[in-house]
């Protein structure tokens, strides 16, 4: 397979830190070795809408680090979870926490949920869109979660780039939040 400049940076991006990956898609959407093991283990309908949702999402979070967290696959920026897409008898699952699924309410009409997951169709990958606003709702909760009790201090842009890291004094707000 050969990679032309803007697609090896692309692909560089991904590349989590063991440097073990799997190439799935045309688009060479790479995977690290533990996600795709975890989703090599589902049918091929359902493995190929699990695969489609992963790279979509990480073409939305270029930035992101696939891991295994829960025992599910797993997305972070900077440490933070992102999110976490998981399979199922009966459908399939993205787990971006409780805080997000009451954060976009009725933009999740037409979907099964529960106190922190969304369902998908089993066979069919997550819509491009509605994915989209459920990382950006996900990245504002994270930024909601700043500073902590400790004075550490994050904030990212919706594509989950650290915009700013450090650590503030208490009751001071950071210098990018208080525009």
């Amino acid at each position: 397979m050969r990679l032309n400049a803007t697609r090896f940076v692309e692909f560089a991006r991904h590349v989590p830190e063991s440097g073990k990956v799997h190439f799935v898609t045309r688009d060479e959407c790479a995977l690290a070795e533990e996600v795709s093991t975890v989703f090599r283990s589902f049918p091929d309908a359902q493995r190929q809408a699990l695969v489609e949702t992963w790279c979509r999402a990480l073409a939305l979070l270029p930035g992101a680090a696939q891991c295994i967290a829960w025992n599910m696959p797993s997305l972070r920026v900077d440490g933070e979870l992102v999110l976490s897409i998981l399979g199922f008898r009966e459908h399939n699952s993205i787990f971006p926490g409780p805080g997000v699924i009451e954060a976009l309410g009725e933009k999740l009409a037409g979907f099964t949920t529960t106190k922190g997951t969304i369902h998908f169709d089993r066979d069919r990958p997550m819509q491009s869109g509605v994915l989209k606003i459920i990382i950006a709702a996900r990245v504002r909760e994270i930024n909601a979660s700043f500073p902590r009790p400790n004075g550490q201090f994050k904030e990212f842009y919706a594509n989950g780039r650290l915009k700013a890291k450090g650590k503030i004094k208490p009751g001071e707000k950071p210098a990018s939040r208080s525009r």
